[in-house]
């Protein structure tokens, strides 16, 4: 895992003017999640599967690789 600090970024939006977002530090995966490593994730916590997670945070795209 690397750190990313926090700090403020430039946010963009299509269609929108750019604007300064500030954003918590956070830890982030060196390397790309394999789908067999999420699949396991999502097996062993409920709340990320398909039935309860959060329409914030995913569309009807989620999980379907």
């Amino acid at each position: 895992m690397a750190l990313v600090p926090g700090g403020s970024y430039a946010g963009f939006h299509p269609g929108k003017s750019e604007r300064l977002v500030q954003v918590a530090a956070l830890w982030l995966d060196e390397r790309p999640v394999m789908n067999a490593e999420y699949l396991a994730f999502v097996t062993a916590h409920e709340r990320w599967r398909r039935s309860t997670v959060p329409r914030l945070f995913a569309d009807e795209a989620y999980l379907s690789s």
